[in-house]
């Protein structure tokens, strides 16, 4: 009798080993095949969202350098992409676009957080050819 109470045991612990190994498996296959999907720890969350908070703040100092360049005046809107992305450098990055052209009045600004200024501003070439004489 010891011995059916023992093999039924020994049966038991086993499926349970075996359906964990499963479960740790699929949970394994799903997460490589996210299709470099990036799970964002609270801290990269954070860090993402002090940056769109900055960038949200500095808006109107891009809108202000790109005007001063705009020696023709013919910037009559400025509009950004949702898009805000740091770095491996650290930079704060945003793109956006001059009279709702976004294929050719194309610019993108870097940022440093908390400089409380526009690190560099770069432009398509319509965009820079406008800014010439």
């Amino acid at each position: 009798m010891k011995k059916q109470a023992l093999f039924k045991l020994l049966a038991f612990v086993s499926v349970l080993l075996i359906v964990m190994v499963g479960f740790i498996y699929e949970i394994k296959k799903m997460s490589d095949t996210s299709k470099g999907k990036k799970y964002i720890t609270s801290k990269e969350k954070s860090d993402q969202e002090k940056a769109e908070a900055y960038v949200e703040k500095m808006k109107p100092k891009i809108k202000e350098e790109l005007k001063k360049e705009d020696i023709h005046h013919f910037i009559n809107d400025i509009q950004f992409n949702e898009k805000v992305t740091i770095s491996s450098m650290g930079l704060i990055e945003v793109t956006g676009y001059i009279n709702n052209e976004p294929e050719k009045l194309s610019f993108d600004a870097s940022l440093y957080y908390k400089s409380n200024e526009v690190d560099s501003i770069g432009y398509s070439q319509e965009v820079g050819d406008r800014f010439t004489d």
